[in-house]
């Protein structure tokens, strides 16, 4: 067989089309996410309407519920796989995390961003929280041996004010104080980005371990603000 025809058969196939969808995943939705949606659709419609094609072309029925069965079977698994490894979509109770992200927002999480890398400042993040099987929304803040403080909603880090540009502007006789909390080895300070939401006796419950966190969020969709994939 020819390498042309070869190369066609692979990607023509139901194997095929799932190796690619698979690599298109892997390689193409870090650089690409907004568009790679989209074209991750079309290589799923494209499973069903292969056997289609085989059927018009050959009659064969058998065969081609045969086919549907497969992509059926490929498309399900594509999508545990995407859930359980790649992402964790969320969604947004209250305006804690306002104007970023607004109440009543759904979001995606990247769980692959701390795979080769440490969570960073400023991240948004998806991490657990008591009780278990529930999730949180929010924002590091201070990373592992920062000593952090809190004083009427604004964060210091080692003494200095740390610059934040997507804090909610409010008068700072509202907003609650943490005192100084010096982070261990593995452990991050977490805050919502509306600090009238934080009150004093929170202060003990902002601390984390890496292992809590779940997956940085990289994007939001049926929003306010409309679609689109970002870091925030």
């Amino acid at each position: 067989m020819k390498p042309k025809a070869l190369l066609t058969q692979g990607f023509t196939t139901l194997p095929g089309i799932a190796v690619l969808s698979l690599l298109y995943i892997l390689f193409t939705l870090k650089l690409f996410p907004a568009i790679s949606i989209f074209v991750y659709l079309i290589l799923l419609i494209a499973l069903f309407t292969y056997p289609i094609g085989q059927y018009l072309q050959h009659r064969r029925a058998l065969k081609v519920l045969q086919a549907i069965g497969a992509a059926l079977i490929t498309v399900i698994a594509t999508v545990i796989l995407i859930r359980q490894v790649f992402f964790q979509p969320a969604y947004v109770v209250n305006h804690g995390m306002s104007p970023n992200l607004p109440a009543q927002t759904r979001i995606v999480g990247d769980r692959t961003s701390y795979w080769f890398r440490q969570p960073q400042r400023s991240d948004i993040i998806l991490w657990e929280s008591a009780p278990q099987d529930s999730m949180s929304i929010m924002r590091i803040v201070g990373l592992p041996g920062d000593r952090v403080e809190v004083r009427q909603g604004e964060v210091w880090i080692d003494s200095k004010q740390l610059e934040e540009r997507y804090t909610v502007d409010r008068h700072a006789g509202e907003l609650a104080s943490c005192p100084t909390m010096q982070l261990a080895r593995g452990k991050f300070y977490v805050l919502l980005d509306d600090r009238a939401f934080h009150r004093p006796e929170d202060c003990t419950d902002r601390t984390i371990s890496r292992q809590q966190i779940i997956a940085k969020v990289v994007g939001q969709f049926y929003s306010a603000n409309g679609f689109s994939f970002s870091n925030f």
